[in-house]
């Protein structure tokens, strides 16, 4: 595919993802009065025809559907749950990788951020050391950790960091995760219900966009050296784990069953309850050491 046609796909791609989002905000706030009814089914439903082929339909998403797209060349996924049983607060996720990692770019070193409000709802990745990076401003509002010191303070750079902070401003409700592993950016946001529209998606969309851009220019080849590159190199895992919810790798925010010990991100764990496994059923979960 040559450059016209990944802009086009680009731009096709942009293009459905506003118009799908006054749509997707409208039934998220439908969910919320009646989140499960006739009503609601046949407007999920009536959203999947109209944009077939753009959700993900699972057993945990259901009435909350994950949602599918391109962005600046990024696989991208969208989903929204409910936080609290009163559907007064929603969380964000949006979860980028990059199929270029290894060719054109170096993976991204392991680094979590994440805004101080966050800090009990956070389990701190195995293996991580938090880090400063004399910025007043980010480390009053970020604790970030990374698995080495180096990688992370060479992502970092002022306008990844201002970045983050415009991502943290979007929505009353300030608060933000992102983490940073192999060839994947997850970002968190919870949100007061209310806040919950096509702008707010969308200004997320676009606002994580501008920090991977930031991200991956300091992360390109030709700009790295010979030691930039020793120090950047990833191995990846020889078993990558999966979570038994959302199907993603597990590397940051683990936990597992206390029963059977099977691992689930801890967000995910959160949304369905339970340990996802059939039969287990089991509601306490532990840190792994």
């Amino acid at each position: 595919m040559g450059r016209r046609d990944e802009h086009h796909a680009a731009e096709s791609s942009k293009g459905l993802l506003d118009e799908i989002l006054p749509s997707l905000a409208d039934y998220y706030q439908q969910c919320r009065k009646i989140l499960v009814s006739g009503r609601t089914q046949r407007e999920l439903e009536h959203l999947r025809e109209q944009f077939g082929g753009t959700f993900r339909k699972d057993a945990y998403t259901d009435h909350f559907p994950k949602v599918a797209f391109k962005s600046g060349g990024q696989n991208a996924v969208l989903a929204v749950w409910p936080r609290k049983a009163d559907l007064s607060e929603f969380q964000v996720n949006l979860a980028f990788s990059n199929p270029g990692a290894g060719s054109q770019t170096l993976p991204y070193p392991t680094v979590e951020i994440f805004s101080h409000g966050l800090a009990r709802t956070v389990v701190p990745a195995k293996g991580l050391s938090r880090i400063t990076l004399s910025d007043s401003l980010f480390d009053h509002h970020f604790f970030a950790q990374a698995q080495s010191d180096a990688p992370a303070r060479r992502i970092l750079v002022p306008e990844a960091r201002q970045r983050l902070m415009e991502l943290y401003c979007v929505s009353t409700h300030h608060n933000l995760y992102v983490g940073l592993e192999f060839e994947r950016v997850l970002l968190k946001k919870y949100t007061h219900a209310n806040d919950l529209t096509a702008s707010l998606l969308a200004d997320l969309s676009d606002g994580a966009q501008r920090l991977i851009e930031v991200l991956l220019r300091r992360l390109t080849i030709e700009e790295a050296d010979r030691d930039a590159l020793e120090i950047l190199s990833v191995s990846f895992p020889a078993e990558i784990v999966r979570c038994q919810v959302c199907g993603e790798s597990i590397v940051l925010d683990r936990i597992e069953c206390r029963r059977c010990e099977t691992p689930h991100h801890r967000d995910c764990w959160d949304y369905n309850g339970r340990c996802a496994v059939y039969g287990c059923g089991e509601s306490h979960f532990r840190i792994p050491a």
